[in-house]
């Protein structure tokens, strides 16, 4: 996706009530009010995404984990740093009436096998960056039904572009 300029306006007033159903709502609503409007734009690389190019992708992610078995209800670990991937990966799972279990990507492979063995994850979502921890975290790793790899360090593959 190319870099996305757009000026930076103030937020509309938020009602004083909660109006949306759930987060995938909330995340198409604003996709439709402030469709072109900036919604990211990453330090790292400048990569930028409208709330409307957002709301889309996020859709696209949930429906890439649908179809590799992600139902509601089911825990899905994510181990990524802070990136637009983390950000889709969170609203795509929660799209989907699933459960996010995040893992701190400054966690020891013994934390980290603590939390898949104490969170009842089916699936994780783990930066290539982070992989290699895979090795010392043990038989845990070997309860999921799956683990998805996507690189978030520019340049990197495979991409959360290539997952979907």
């Amino acid at each position: 996706m190319s870099t996305l300029q757009v000026p930076v306006s103030p937020p509309a007033p938020l009602p004083s009530e909660v109006t949306h159903q759930s987060l995938g709502a909330l995340i198409d609503d604003a996709g439709e009010r402030y469709a072109g409007q900036l919604f990211w734009e990453s330090i790292d690389d400048g990569f930028s995404m409208s709330f409307e190019q957002f709301a889309s992708a996020s859709r696209q992610f949930a429906n890439a984990l649908k179809d590799r078995g992600v139902e509601p209800g089911m825990h899905v670990a994510v181990m990524m740093p802070n990136s637009i991937a983390y950000a889709l990966a969170w609203i795509a799972v929660s799209r989907l009436g699933a459960v996010t279990v995040p893992i701190n990507a400054n966690y020891t492979a013994h934390e980290i096998a603590y939390v898949l063995e104490n969170s009842d994850a089916s699936y994780l979502l783990i930066d290539t960056d982070f992989e290699h921890m895979l090795a010392d975290v043990g038989a845990v790793v070997g309860t999921l039904r799956k683990v998805f790899t996507l690189a978030t360090r520019p340049g990197a593959v495979p991409t959360w572009q290539d997952f979907v």
